[in-house]
């Protein structure tokens, strides 16, 4: 009986990643001026983010929302080489969140970036940042504002979908 309970579940694993598979899309933001792959939801769409083409002393910055329901994504590059290393770039969006009266704690954490719980007056809201380094450019991923979903199930969901960025 026992066998069988396990072999059921490991099928149903299956099952359940199989399906999840085919509910993602790889998305390609190169001819969109960023050298970077993510997967995303089937029948996301991109829209210019509120940074897009903006250009500050000479800098191009290039800011993309990939969008699907509450699934929104937004990924930013700025056309210049690297300023700092990874661990600054990281470091810094930590320090900027920590001075955030709503910040209350982070719930992950590694090398390219964060996940953390805020507090808006008794509202718990959920955000995030991951950082890619490609081709001396520093990619940066993080909320994009078409969700009005901030629950902790859906931006982790988005903050891992960042993570798969090649």
């Amino acid at each position: 009986m026992r066998r069988i309970t396990l072999i059921f579940g490991a099928v149903l694993s299956l099952i359940v990643l199989m399906s999840a598979m085919k509910s993602v899309r790889n998305v390609d933001l190169s001819s969109k001026g960023i050298p970077i792959t993510v997967d995303a939801p089937t029948g996301s769409v991109i829209k210019g983010g509120v940074l897009n083409g903006m250009v500050m002393e000479g800098v191009t910055t290039f800011c993309w929302d990939i969008n699907n329901g509450d699934f929104s994504l937004e990924v930013t590059m700025e056309d210049e080489d690297l300023r700092q290393s990874r661990g600054e770039y990281v470091q810094f969006s930590k320090n900027v969140l920590e001075m955030d009266v709503s910040f209350v704690e982070f719930i992950e954490s590694d090398e390219n970036g964060f996940l953390a719980k805020m507090d808006f007056g008794g509202i718990i809201e959920y955000e995030f940042y991951h950082l890619v380094i490609k081709n001396n450019r520093a990619i940066e991923f993080s909320t994009g504002l078409s969700t009005s979903d901030y629950s902790r199930e859906n931006i982790r969901n988005i903050y891992y979908a960042a993570k798969t960025a090649k």
